[in-house]
């Protein structure tokens, strides 16, 4: 018969509380300047241990995130060197926001990487091959800022397409490349706009 925790600790001494400690499966509720803070774990009684304790966060370097309200997020919570005194947060995990990610644009495949938000709305999509897709959600922009928060205005297909029209209603007189003098009057024919959908680095 399989002892629970419980029992472990009151009949096993505080080797195996370190040993049961070591490792835990938390709910993470808020991360912080470098810090997050857990509901505790669950105990053998239904109660939780360091509910709304902060400790150390170990996240990935140069991704900062934080989980969203009520999706139930996840931690890993070590005891560095078996001490209850000194525990860390690694290894988050939302799947709440993950399968809503799923829902809206599919799963991703092999080789694949996806950064998203907690909505799974907007995404930074990478394929295996390579190419980068940058997804906003319906409604929303994409701004590409300077440090202080300026953006600067570039010319849209439909601002090129306003400048062709206004060029090809416009006649004004000219003289015929045949090496005539006598002035003539026509309208320019400017070619469409083509545009793209694809920006190239240069």
């Amino acid at each position: 018969m399989r002892e629970d925790a419980e029992t472990l600790r009151r009949e096993g001494g505080e080797l195996w509380t370190m040993v049961l400690d070591a490792v835990r499966r938390v709910l993470l509720v808020e991360i912080a300047d470098g810090q997050a803070t857990t509901e505790g774990y669950q105990q053998d009684d239904g109660t939780f241990e360091g509910a709304g304790e902060p400790v150390d966060e170990f996240g990935p370097m140069y991704v900062y995130a934080k989980p969203g309200a009520s999706d139930g997020a996840e931690s890993v919570l070590l005891s560095v060197g078996g001490s209850a005194e000194h525990r860390v947060a690694v290894a988050h995990r939302n799947e709440a926001a993950r399968l809503r990610y799923v829902a809206e644009h599919g799963d991703i495949a092999d080789g694949e990487q996806a950064l998203f938000n907690s909505s799974g709305l907007a995404r930074v999509f990478i394929t295996a091959d390579g190419d980068v897709y940058i997804t906003v959600a319906s409604g929303r922009k994409l701004y590409i800022m300077t440090k202080g928060g300026t953006t600067k205005a570039l010319a849209t297909l439909e601002d090129v397409q306003h400048v062709r029209d206004d060029l090809n209603g416009h006649s004004h007189a000219y003289i015929p490349g045949s090496g005539g003098s006598a002035f003539t009057t026509g309208n320019p024919s400017v070619t469409a706009p083509v545009g793209t959908a694809h920006i190239e680095s240069e």
